[in-house]
């Protein structure tokens, strides 16, 4: 088992706790902090993570398995080893950087709204006063088919209303928005479905959307979280546009109706978790198959002639 830790654990463990420090550094660094170009969360979040686990677990540590013998009569767990490392590796850093993008970012709180460009933009805010525009809205709708074979029909409305300081400023719509709150309607169905199901299916769906609006109460939230621009995927943006009274402004938020301290969730103790309960999965996978001494005895020679090299 000393062979198994020294050839295949502590390599895992190095991989899984850098990976997982190196990126969430460089994560925040480039594109929470200096945000140095626009990138959308899906991709930062999930994409990569996956892709960069992938490269480890099925180019890099895959050759190490060498040193255990996996091939047995009733097949080769080869590639199984390597998707369990791939999902044990891939869950706790796609959690990490959904806990960075929560964590990271101040409470500031405003006056109105009026102040929100006099220092430097931050992601969270609350304001003293504030008048949200109901009757200024501007609605973008869009369809989308996703799914395998295109089996989910997508129907989407995108509401944005312009934040004032109060009411007075909305009179002869003279006073030119600053930011904007989007909120947003979604309702999936089966894509096999008739065009006369789907058009009966939208518009019950626009009337809901419609309704559920009109309730929406503007004043009761804790507190505002800006939405990145690649975040939107233009949607807020086109339904900013679409407003009959205003010049649109790129600068969108969401309303939090939750205490501010209760933004993380349970996402650090998942985090923990996952480190804790894969590690242990890993270890008890390397502890099952026998040890092939000469591929072994090969792997060590390898390391030796490389170590030798570096120090020439």
């Amino acid at each position: 088992m000393k062979d198994k830790i020294n050839c295949l654990f502590i390599p895992f463990l190095f991989v899984f706790l850098g990976l997982m420090l190196a990126y969430t550094f460089l994560n925040w660094l480039l594109f929470i902090k200096f945000e140095i170009f626009s990138v959308e969360t899906f991709i930062l979040n999930f994409l990569v993570p996956v892709c960069l686990t992938g490269i480890f677990a099925w180019f890099i540590l895959r050759r190490r398995f060498k040193i255990l013998k996996l091939t047995v009569r009733k097949g080769d767990w080869t590639n199984f080893y390597s998707f369990m490392l791939w999902i044990i590796l891939s869950i706790p850093l796609v959690i990490s950087q959904e806990y960075l993008i929560s964590a990271s970012g101040k409470l500031k709180e405003l006056n109105s709204i009026k102040d929100i460009n006099k220092s430097r933009i931050e992601k969270y805010y609350t304001l003293k006063n504030h008048f949200i525009d109901k009757t200024a809205l501007g609605i973008h709708t869009d369809i989308t088919v996703t799914g395998k074979r295109n089996t989910n029909y997508n129907m989407h409305w995108y509401i944005a209303v312009p934040i004032f300081e109060s009411p007075e400023d909305t009179v002869l719509r003279q006073v030119r928005p600053l930011a904007w709150v989007g909120i947003q309607y979604n309702k999936t169905i089966r894509n096999n479905l008739s065009q006369t199901e789907k058009n009966r299916t939208y518009q019950e769906f626009a009337t809901e959307s419609q309704a559920s609006f009109a309730l929406e109460d503007f004043t009761d939230f804790s507190y505002l979280a800006r939405m990145k621009y690649a975040d939107v995927e233009d949607d807020f943006l086109i339904a900013v546009g679409k407003n009959p009274y205003y010049y649109p402004s790129d600068l969108l938020f969401t309303m939090v109706h939750q205490p501010f301290e209760l933004r993380n969730g349970n996402k650090l103790n998942w985090i923990a978790g996952m480190i804790i309960f894969g590690s242990f999965v890993w270890f008890i996978m390397l502890s099952i198959p026998e040890i092939n001494r000469r591929e072994l005895k090969r792997f060590k020679t390898d390391k030796k002639n490389v170590i030798s090299k570096f120090r020439l």
